[in-house]
């Protein structure tokens, strides 16, 4: 009925082990460097929307403060004590001191304007995009712009995790900063 599987040749183990090896290390790695790439993305972001908000209620006194208290205390208890107020506040620091620089192509720009055409997102997008450069790479949010923000770039920074940019802002002095993000990579 069934035929017995025939031992392994000796010496096709030696030469396809390896081979697979580098495959699932490769993998892992990939998927750490990913996984690292959207929680910077991640924090940004969520520092870019904290960030945004307090400026809008600027003139209500203590509103940054309370934002925090009531975001800190919902998400710890939805996601864990990583969002904390000690985090929600380097997430700030994090955007108000780095700039994401992301390549994207117009193409997928003009079909997401077209998906969201009220929103604040599509006005961002369509801002964005008419300012682009001509090398395609575009800067996430013009409206924060400074010069004393460091750009990342994730084809440079793909190495650079969230704990490195938490020790590169408890560096106080922005050109020193700078000069550690850049010999990061």
């Amino acid at each position: 009925m069934g035929s017995q599987a025939k031992p392994v040749n000796a010496k096709v183990l030696p030469i396809i082990l390896p081979e697979i090896r580098s495959m699932i290390d490769q993998s892992r790695h990939h998927v750490a460097t990913t996984a690292d790439l959207t929680l910077v993305h991640l924090y940004w972001n969520i520092g870019r929307v904290i960030t945004q908000d307090i400026q809008k209620n600027e003139k209500r006194a203590g509103y940054g403060e309370q934002l925090l208290v009531g975001l800190a205390k919902a998400l710890t208890q939805e996601y864990g004590r990583g969002y904390s107020i000690s985090n929600l506040n380097d997430f700030r620091r994090f955007y108000e001191t780095f700039q994401i620089l992301q390549t994207v192509s117009v193409k997928s720009l003009e079909k997401e304007i077209d998906q969201t055409p009220s929103d604040e997102l599509g006005k961002e997008i369509r801002q964005t995009l008419s300012n682009k450069s001509t090398d395609g790479r575009i800067l996430q949010t013009l409206s924060a712009e400074s010069s004393e923000r460091i750009l990342i770039d994730f084809k440079k920074h793909f190495r650079l995790g969230w704990s490195h940019y938490r020790l590169l802002l408890g560096q106080s002095d922005p050109l020193k900063r700078k000069f550690y993000f850049e010999q990061e990579y």
